[in-house]
């Protein structure tokens, strides 16, 4: 197996689903759903209505309807084993991270990247080695994102030090 292997496979399978949740939707098969749910409850309804009379003129046809009901279900439990299986992915696979509140390409993205990334508060100077530019330019985007809530200041000693806010992303 190789990554190229999983990605032409993965793009085979999200066009083949895509391809059938398209089909089914087109055609109407879940908004059926509903109507075969009826169906299946009134139908069961008479056939108990029948037997308690004791009508057996109609056995053979609810025998028939049930003939028919057990081929189209041998003919849909794969896909639905399937499907079940394919679903599965969402309790396996982690989510995604959350987006960012910010653009991470932008001044004020990497500034906050850069802190939410460090394993303790950075003062701007810490910020200025790490991500260059101006101590002015830097002052401002720190300060337009501690005025966003993204980012927290606090006092140590004569310095002040920034950390990304705990209820970002």
């Amino acid at each position: 197996m190789s990554e190229e292997h999983i990605v032409r496979s993965l793009a085979a399978v999200e066009e083949a689903l895509s391809h059938f949740e398209r089909s089914l939707t087109a055609s109407g098969f879940e908004a059926g759903a509903a109507s075969y749910r009826k169906m299946a409850e009134v139908v069961v309804g008479q056939w108990l209505w029948v037997d308690a009379q004791g009508l057996t003129e109609y056995n053979e046809r609810f025998r028939h309807i049930a003939t028919l009901a057990a081929r189209v279900h041998e003919q849909l439990l794969p896909y639905v084993t399937a499907m079940r299986q394919l679903a599965a992915l969402q309790e396996l696979v982690p989510p995604p991270p959350p987006e960012l509140p910010v653009d991470p390409d932008s001044p004020a993205g990497r500034v906050f990247l850069a802190l939410r990334d460090a394993p303790r508060p950075l003062s701007i100077t810490a910020l200025r080695r790490q991500l260059g530019g101006t101590t002015r330019a830097l002052r401002e985007t720190v300060g337009a994102l501690v005025e966003a809530g993204l980012v927290t200041e606090r006092r140590a000693g004569s310095r002040i030090l920034y950390a990304a806010a705990e209820t970002t992303p």
